[in-house]
């Protein structure tokens, strides 16, 4: 019971952090004793030496054999309750249903598992990863000798397509995965040799540590320094390039050991998508940060190519370590540092000025030093990647002493500067692409931990990938809410506030024009709910066979799907500016007080003239659409609804369904206060009710995850199903989640604060330094 209290433990927190399920997992372990050898006995409370398996008949029929003393050949196929199997080995039936779940609105919730309908539906639960680490259930030494013993040998022999089952805890048990059965001869030949033979058996080698290190590394690598670095990219800041090497640095030991630990252990599972997505996760992140480490490389060889002899003392090194992390373009800094060891090539320009001063006036010569102090400060269309360029400077830098990498950055910034929409769908791109890494190692994460548990197989992938995704989508729409209620996306005008649009932008070079032409929060909202609508429909046959009717379950959940489908389309249709006016200007023309004459009187002015001379009401200034929280709204009342075939499930439904109504509830009382005044300034205006909503979906959004079958029955299989418990646990994770949100959006402000602060100590030292060079000159 305690390993099976364990097991069922961490299979609750299927969604939640894999370092928090590992820590208790290796407490409890310890806290049992369960060591190496330390409880060698079975599920039944026997050593495997005095288990006395029952064989099978030589007789064909079951009347005509006693099943305690053998199972009859025609018997194999009865399904029979595990509690009064007995420790017999036997080959596991065919399975009647293969796991595409319907739900049964006709009966009533049972209250207990019923242990033999779900063994006939999905089969039995294989050994796991976690288990095999912590000497759990089937992994344990006795129970890896008994499934590996010669009786289990005799029934692979005489039933090849089968796997070998038996009862452990009170339900069906099994060493290999009965939809993977060409797989279980070379692992049940890898366990063989890692327990050893009869003459003598060993533990075998368990890699907990490992993996425990492993999952600490990967959720400090991409939930820590991940959004860190984002933050700090976004400000352009000068500790950006050190913070892509952290990441790509620790991302890249954290895939090795991942990979050095599967390699390590037995393949319990069968082969999966977890090494693609991390791979596409490891590419995209080279392709958007290799830039930036790249740099910081080049700012470090140019730090010691052009230190000065006092670079190895304290107050060297701490000028030149301050030097190379300030937001300065490269060739201004080598400008800055090289003067003094160029002192011929800047007495030629002395001459240069010197010969210029003598034949022109004194307007003229100032005219001439202020075009040359501003035009360097010239500021062209950024890079996505880096910080601002500049791709040419005055007179005192020399382009013999450029390096090959301001030479690239000055031709990369040259060409963003002559082909503007080029270079601003680049940048569009790469925000999104780089902004999507935190949402992708969520899905890694969330991959990752259903395989180390040993969830999601064949049975239930269907299951296990509508809850996960779908409650993954509410989950990071929620927090996307509370970061736009802290100020996030402020500039596209997502943060409550002021909207820019090309009327009211300046136009500045170095924003991207996607950035004063971004769509509302609501169509973008109103695009998700659309995606996902149109693709869900077709999806909800998965696993359904050919001409199988529609079930009751299917009708349910394509309905929602449906209603997604077309209530973002009409969503989408009210964000559109050029729709919104064309219905506005069919009510101008329309409306018996609007007059179509000019000032003059004998002129007829045209819709569009009428439509100007039209005064806007306040509520045109901002965008309320109640569409997006409608939809999410009548989804969690309907799925509050939704029938279940345990009470357990129907009470966790009905608790993350509420939650979503909620969501609308609070959204609709936003909008209400807007309406009243809408925003009118760039400064996030920050409505109250938009915690409220934002904490309600995030935390539906989790339990829609932890709703899923198997964590459900893990949880009734080891006493841990308490309504309470599961919804303590998800407020708990949300709040942890929020208060990281709000420490990444201030290090996001003190990152930008920073930076003007050393603009600012950098204009006033080239003012000085331009001055002083100028006054040699003349001299």
């Amino acid at each position: 019971m305690r390993g099976r209290g364990l097991v069922a433990a961490t299979r609750i927190w299927h969604t939640s952090w894999l370092v928090y399920v590992l820590g208790i997992a290796s407490t409890l372990a310890v806290a049992l004793d369960v060591r190496h050898g330390s409880h060698d006995t079975d599920a039944h409370g026997a050593r495997p030496s005095d288990i006395s398996l029952p064989p099978f008949c030589t007789v064909a029929s079951a009347s005509l054999a006693n099943d305690s003393s053998c199972i009859a050949l025609d018997a194999v196929d009865t399904f029979i309750n595990a509690q009064d199997a007995g420790p017999a080995l036997r080959p596991a039936p065919r399975r009647i249903d293969s796991g595409h779940h319907a739900h049964q609105s006709t009966t009533a919730p049972l209250e207990q598992l019923n242990e033999t309908a779900l063994f006939i539906r999905k089969g039995p639960v294989p050994l796991s990863y976690i288990e095999w680490d912590f000497n759990l259930g089937p992994g344990q030494l006795s129970e890896l000798r008994r499934f590996t013993s010669t009786p289990a040998d005799q029934i692979i022999r005489q039933w090849p397509d089968r796997v070998v089952m038996s009862s452990s805890d009170g339900y069906w048990r099994s060493l290999e995965d009965q939809d993977y059965v060409q797989g279980q001869e070379s692992l049940r030949a890898d366990v063989k040799n890692r327990i050893g033979n009869e003459d003598h058996f060993q533990e075998p080698t368990r890699h907990r540590t490992l993996s425990v290190l492993c999952s600490i590394h990967f959720l400090f690598t991409c939930f820590i320094i991940l959004p860190i670095l984002l933050c700090l990219q976004a400000v352009k800041s000068s500790l950006a390039p050190l913070f892509a090497l952290l990441y790509l640095g620790n991302l890249t030991s954290c895939l090795f050991l991942g990979q050095l630990y599967f390699s390590l252990s037995p393949a319990l599972y069968p082969p999966n998508v977890l090494g693609g997505m991390a791979r596409a996760l490891y590419i995209l992140s080279l392709g958007c940060f290799i830039p930036e480490v790249f740099t910081l490389g080049m700012r470090w060889i140019m730090t010691i190519r052009n230190a000065s002899s006092h670079l190895f003392s304290i107050q060297g090194l701490r000028e030149q370590w301050s030097n190379l992390l300030k937001n300065e373009n490269h060739t201004a800094y080598y400008k800055r540092t090289s003067q003094q060891s160029h002192s011929s090539a800047s007495s030629d320009r002395t001459l240069h000025r010197s010969s210029f001063s003598a034949n022109t006036p004194d307007r003229e010569q100032q005219a001439f030093i202020l075009s040359d102090t501003e035009d360097g400060e010239t500021k062209f269309l950024t890079s996505p990647t880096s910080s601002d360029i500049h791709p040419l400077e005055d007179a005192v830098y020399d382009s013999h002493h450029a390096t090959a990498f301001t030479r690239a950055t000055d031709r990369f910034a040259g060409f963003a500067y002559r082909y503007p929409r080029l270079a601003g769908f680049a940048s569009l791109l790469y925000t999104m692409v780089s902004r999507g890494l935190v949402p992708l190692a969520f899905a890694v994460l969330y991959v990752g931990i259903s395989i180390y548990t040993g969830a999601c197989r064949k049975p239930y992938k269907n299951a296990c990938l509508a809850h996960g995704i779908k409650g993954g989508i509410f989950f990071w729409y929620g927090v996307l809410c509370f970061v736009r209620f802290l100020g996030a996306f402020g500039e596209y005008g997502w943060a409550w506030n002021k909207r820019p649009t090309l009327d009211n932008s300046i136009d500045r070079r170095d924003m991207a024009q996607w950035r004063r032409t971004m769509p509302s929060a609501e169509f973008v909202e109103c695009f998700v709910i659309f995606l996902y609508g149109i693709s869900n429909t077709w999806l909800e046959r998965l696993g359904a066979k050919p001409n199988e009717p529609y079930t009751i379950k299917q009708i349910q959940h394509i309905s929602i799907a449906v209603m997604f489908w077309f209530v973002g389309l009409v969503g989408m249709g009210l964000e559109s500016t050029s729709l919104r006016s064309l219905i506005a200007k069919a009510v101008v023309h329309m409306h018996p007080s609007v007059s179509s004459t000019g000032p003059s009187g004998n002129s007829t002015l045209s819709d569009e003239e009428m439509f100007a001379k039209q005064i806007r009401p306040p509520s045109y200034a901002y965008s309320f659409n109640p569409f997006p929280a409608l939809v999410i709204g009548v989804t969690g009342v309907a799925m509050a609804a939704h029938h279940q075939d345990y009470v357990y499930e129907v009470q966790i439904h009905i608790l993350w369904g509420e939650m979503l109504a909620a969501f609308a509830l609070f959204r609709m009382l936003t909008y209400f206060l807007l309406w009243l005044r809408p925003p009118s300034s760039v400064l996030p205006s920050r409505p109250p009710t938009e915690i409220m909503a934002s904490f309600a979906l995030t935390c539906g959004g989790l339990l829609f995850m932890l709703s899923n079958e198997e964590v459900s029955f893990a949880a009734m299989r080891a006493g841990y199903g308490d309504f309470m418990a599961i919804l303590n646990v998800a407020v708990a994770l949300v709040a942890l989640v929020f208060t990281w949100c709000f420490a990444i959006i201030v290090i996001k402000a003190w990152a930008l604060q920073r930076e003007q602060k050393f603009s600012a100590e950098t204009s006033i030292g080239s003012s000085h330094q331009a001055t002083k060079s100028w006054v040699v000159s003349y001299e």
